[in-house]
């Protein structure tokens, strides 16, 4: 266990602080924003997962916490900002078979390829159709 050491803003004393002493991370993440990142993080954890399940790849989570003084007094309050960003994978492109034609254009035609001629299209007459 690794004893810490903190000098205290107001007297300038070295204190020690020990490892019990130390508030649990959870329960600070609890309180950011009274809340809402933490449940920012299990919703989007849910849907990463849901998203690695689907797709079959790797995704990740990530929580970016910036910390900064209110005011530049010695011992003041401190603002902390979240960010949780999700990195989901992203699923395989599909492919077009495309031609090129002699002009350069795409087309899903093949142009070298003779047309048949003659053939029609025959009508749906399933509308009269009745059961004997």
């Amino acid at each position: 266990m690794q004893v810490r050491t903190r000098i205290d803003p107001v007297t300038g004393a070295v204190e020690e602080v020990a490892p019990e002493e130390i508030r649990d991370f959870c329960s600070i993440l609890m309180e950011l924003e009274k809340g809402q990142t933490h449940r920012d993080l299990s919703e989007a954890m849910y849907d990463l997962v849901a998203q690695v399940s689907d797709v079959k790849k790797k995704g990740t989570l990530s929580l970016l916490l910036t910390v900064e003084p209110l005011d530049k007094s010695e011992g003041g309050p401190v603002v902390v900002r979240a960010d949780v960003k999700a990195c989901p994978p992203k699923p395989p492109a599909t492919n077009t078979v495309l031609y090129v034609d002699p002009k350069g254009n795409l087309s899903r035609s093949n142009p070298f390829q003779p047309e048949l001629e003659g053939l029609r299209v025959i009508p749906d007459e399933t509308k009269n159709v009745r059961s004997i």
